[in-house]
């Protein structure tokens, strides 16, 4: 089976060089560099419902994010980063990690278990490493969607279980006496 590839991005109008972007942005604390990174990634998401931030907040953090790169760029407009998302994206992707924290550090600061200690030094390290900002972030994006779903019907989830080669359990005898499913 051939696989489709995206059509390739259109080049920016104001390319974003990688270094300038990391160092204008270089004095955010952890969860700013959140903020502009969710704006990154998907300006379309809720960053403020997946990062429990008030709308105004955003909205300030990427006005601040947009002052520090305009002083740092010869030519700015206020869609550069946006133009500019496939390569931010790919080129944070493939930083080399720098002593990162293991991913399922990622998951327990989500999840609110982790100590005090290791919180700070999660935060500190994302002050340092836009790869883990990118992998935090995704972590965000995918447990805002988990939150949103809901599971899907016997009847709706019956052609993934086909496709997958497996059957679903009987229901219990006593359910198909009564009719129920």
């Amino acid at each position: 089976m051939a696989r489709q590839t995206a059509p390739p991005a259109p080049a920016p109008e104001i390319f974003l060089d990688w270094e300038i972007f990391a160092s204008a942005l270089e004095g955010l604390s952890a969860l700013e560099r959140e903020v502009v990174w969710m704006s990154v990634l998907n300006p379309a998401a809720d960053a403020d419902k997946m990062l429990h931030l008030d709308e105004k907040t955003v909205a300030a953090t990427m006005g601040k994010a947009q002052e520090l790169l305009r002083g740092r760029s010869d030519r700015w407009s206020a869609d550069m980063l946006a133009q500019n998302r496939p390569l931010l994206a790919k080129t944070a992707a493939a930083l080399a990690p720098k002593d990162c924290p293991e991913p399922k550090q990622f998951l327990r600061l989500l999840d609110g278990q982790i100590t005090w200690r290791g919180r700070l030094e999660v935060e500190h390290h994302m002050t340092l490493c836009w790869r883990c900002v990118d992998q935090m972030c995704r972590f965000r994006e995918v447990s805002a969607l988990a939150r949103l779903s809901s599971p899907l019907s016997d009847s709706a989830a019956e052609p993934y279980w086909t496709a997958l080669g497996l059957r679903t359990a009987a229901p219990p005898l006593w359910k198909r006496l009564f009719g129920m499913r």
